[in-house]
């Protein structure tokens, strides 16, 4: 029965089924490839970022390791001590941005940008790039400055382990000073991670009032004379 009825159907019927199948089999394979071509995309982009982060990471260490070379071979220790607050300083504060751009709401900027609020839009373009801003900041800066302190800690140890005759004091010295510089590293970070989160728009927008100094101000077009 269900063969003759299917015979009595007009075949331009099955055809324009056919059609409509293959409509939506070749909108399918369209859109997988440009998913396809999509991830690639951010692939590629993403080792290139990569490259370019470790390429920075070597020049940025290698400034940071000369600087302070230049300052253990001077005759004063203070210098020393006051290069390694200096970066611990930094690590730091490099710290509370990145956390503070990461964990930031972009919707209040575009109200700042609105009313043309001084370094809104620099905030906004700096909030859609928060993943490498966060890299730079909380990865290159921190694990770098992080490295080269212990290299200073090092040379300090080094300069009154030269002066001290007690045996106990040479092996305590070096876990104490390392311990501080840690503890104070660590700490430092984790209070100002909190002081990032509940200000995070403050911060923000300090930040991308300070880097919009340095942005040279747009052109107006000069109206053709008629």
């Amino acid at each position: 029965m269900s063969q003759y009825l299917l015979q009595l159907l007009p075949p331009t019927l099955f055809s324009i089924m056919d059609e409509g199948h293959t409509d939506k089999d070749l909108s399918i394979k369209e859109e997988s490839k440009e998913s396809g071509k999509k991830k690639k995309s951010k692939t590629a982009k993403a080792v290139l970022w990569a490259f370019k982060l470790t390429a920075i990471s070597f020049f940025v260490s290698a400034l940071i390791s000369y600087l302070t070379e230049i300052s253990s071979n001077t005759k004063y220790i203070s210098v020393t001590f006051t290069v390694l607050g200096i970066l611990i300083f930094v690590s730091i504060c490099s710290d509370c941005i990145g956390v503070a751009f990461t964990s930031c709401d972009i919707i209040p900027f575009y109200a700042m940008a609105s009313k043309r609020v001084y370094g809104a839009r620099v905030a906004i373009w700096l909030i859609k790039r928060n993943e490498k801003v966060a890299s730079v900041l909380n990865d290159l800066i921190g694990d770098v400055i992080g490295v080269v302190s212990g290299a200073c800690a090092t040379i300090i140890v080094f300069f009154f382990t030269k002066k001290i005759s007690n045996e106990a004091w040479k092996q305590t010295l070096p876990i104490l000073l390392t311990a501080t510089v840690a503890a104070l590293t660590i700490g430092g970070k984790a209070f100002m991670k909190a002081v990032a989160i509940n200000r995070s728009k403050e911060i923000v927008l300090a930040v991308s009032r300070f880097l919009k100094l340095f942005v040279p101000p747009k052109r107006k077009p000069k109206k053709k004379k008629s």
